[in-house]
């Protein structure tokens, strides 16, 4: 769903911990401005990768896992940049991890946990 603002990726290493541990959910904004200091997910070969903007040169990005002692090896092209974390949910990602769901199957989670959040003002405002 290319329309849809927002990405949810499971957290699979501890290279952002404690931001991020192994098994969180994170939601990905793909429209969010990238900026030094944010964490922003990445293609890296074949691979996803959630970790912190430290530096720019030119068009290359200097990313770093805050559980990392030193910067990455690699540089990051901007077009290699999906989006910025918007939002980390505790655990939730290892459904995930463990279930080996498919990618479209967190967008219903996701709108499962959006009604039950809207479900819960209503209430708490009610009373």
């Amino acid at each position: 769903m290319s329309w849809w603002p927002w990405l949810l990726v499971s957290v699979n290493s501890g290279s952002m911990r404690p931001s991020l541990n192994t098994g969180d959910l994170a939601v990905i904004d793909k429209r969010a401005k990238v900026g030094k200091g944010k964490v922003i997910l990445f293609r890296k070969r074949r691979r996803f990768v959630l970790h912190r903007l430290i530096d720019q040169q030119g068009d290359m990005l200097v990313t770093k896992g805050d559980a990392n002692s030193s910067a990455d090896l690699f540089r990051v092209k901007k077009s290699d940049v999906i989006g910025v974390l918007l939002v980390r949910i505790p655990k939730l990602g290892y459904l995930s991890l463990v279930g080996k769901f498919r990618q479209t199957a967190w967008y219903v989670w996701f709108g499962i946990l959006i009604a039950m959040i809207g479900l819960w003002l209503f209430y708490e405002e009610k009373n």
